[in-house]
């Protein structure tokens, strides 16, 4: 039984990273625009992208984090967005204004991208 239990979270952890990949290919181009026109790296995009939502453009989090970099309407609203809730779930919609509020933080934490991830999270301002 454990055997399988072990087997059974050896694949789920195989399919997740997949799933993973699969996201970060399908949404490169849409990030590589977005941390251009903010001054943000790529590779730190993907990696809030990654740890807060997986590549998973509709998920709601616990506290209202929404979409893809799992943004709060608040803080959205704060950089400028005037939608709704279900608006940030359009990954487009949702990197326009989660990766401007990454910016900030990427700025406040001197380009030190663990410190900026930790920022972005629990906010800088």
């Amino acid at each position: 039984m454990k055997i399988l239990r072990v087997a059974l979270l050896a694949a789920a952890s195989l399919m997740m990273a997949q799933a993973a990949n699969a996201g970060e290919a399908e949404y490169a181009e849409m990030v590589a625009t977005h941390a251009r026109a903010n001054g943000v790296p790529e590779a730190l995009v993907h990696r809030v992208i990654m740890r807060e939502s997986r590549y998973q453009p509709g998920l709601v989090g616990r506290g209202g984090t929404i979409g893809l970099m799992q943004i709060k309407l608040a803080t959205a609203r704060g950089v400028g967005y005037t939608g709704d809730a279900a608006g940030l779930r359009d990954p487009n919609t949702n990197l326009t204004y989660a990766v401007k509020y990454l910016a900030g933080a990427y700025r406040a934490a001197n380009g030190d991208h663990a410190r900026a991830v930790r920022y972005f999270a629990g906010g800088y301002y």
